[in-house]
């Protein structure tokens, strides 16, 4: 089974995206910044991470970085609130796989996840 992982500040959005994936047979860990995530990885983990730019003290790109530097095999998706493209642009840069920009349809969402697995 896949996990998403998602870092995300908003308690309501993490909740919702966790029955909304869960509903489609993902496993999901939530966490409410990048330093939590961060700190609760495993270097064996796998799988997908939706990681909100507002939601954390380390910058996007950093995270990426950080998961590309350890080898850690999660392909990671940007959301924004679509206001500053510079810190969406520099994450794919780092190797972000792509952006979404809220409010999220979460079926387009979706369908990118199963385009990565």
């Amino acid at each position: 089974m896949t996990t998403i992982y998602v870092v995300e500040n908003n308690a309501a959005v993490r909740d919702s995206l966790t029955a909304v994936l869960g509903s489609h047979g993902y496993a999901v860990e939530t966490f409410a910044s990048a330093n939590d995530f961060l700190h609760a990885l495993d270097l064996k983990s796998s799988g997908v991470l939706l990681l909100d730019i507002a939601s954390s003290e380390i910058a996007a790109p950093s995270v990426v970085r950080e998961l590309s530097d350890e080898n850690i095999d999660i392909a990671t998706i940007i959301i924004s609130n679509g206001r500053d493209r510079t810190i969406t642009n520099r994450a794919i840069a780092a190797g972000a796989v792509g952006s979404f920009d809220k409010p999220l349809i979460i079926q387009s969402v979706i369908e990118f996840i199963e385009t990565l697995l």
